[in-house]
């Protein structure tokens, strides 16, 4: 007998004596999932008031990021201050849309789950909108003086990057 045939008798015979030791567990009710088998979505936020908090907080971002339109070729600052208002927008989006995408799938028949995560794509189609101007404004600037600008203002530094390309 080869050694492939061997190991398939020897799993078999395992698996017999044990009961089936390695199947799955499913339970009916989520509420029956030991703790420590669930996932823990609290490093993101405790509740869906605080993601609702975040919700507000970053529709505000994108007021005030849509208020600077036409203003960008006035300087390093308001260029600096598009940048750190992106920075921002980036990290919240990231959160706020997250959160419910994995509430839901953590339980897929919650409804009103689903229809946080469709509020978020929303939201995400305006933030689109919101700042679908800085690119144009932005090349706008003669390349000279945006380099003076990043060679100038070391806060920038973090976004040279993206303002080169």
């Amino acid at each position: 007998m080869n050694f492939i045939n061997k190991s398939i008798v020897a799993l078999f015979l395992f698996l017999i004596f044990t009961g089936g030791a390695l199947a799955q567990t499913y339970f009916e009710n989520r509420d029956d999932i030991p703790t420590e088998d669930k996932w823990d979505l609290s490093d993101i936020y405790d509740n869906w008031d605080q993601w609702e908090a975040d919700l507000k907080v970053m529709e505000s971002k994108m007021d005030e990021i849509a208020q600077m339109k036409g203003q960008l070729k006035e300087g390093p600052d308001k260029l600096l201050k598009a940048s750190k208002l992106q920075e921002e927008m980036g990290i919240l989006s990231y959160k706020v849309y997250r959160y419910p995408q994995l509430m839901r799938d953590l339980d897929t028949r919650k409804q009103e789950t689903g229809a946080k995560l469709q509020q978020v794509q929303i939201l995400f189609a305006k933030f689109n909108t919101a700042t679908s101007w800085i690119n144009p404004e932005m090349l706008e600037v003669p390349w000279e003086t945006m380099k003076a600008w990043l060679d100038k203002t070391p806060e920038l530094e973090p976004y040279r990057f993206q303002i080169e390309d």
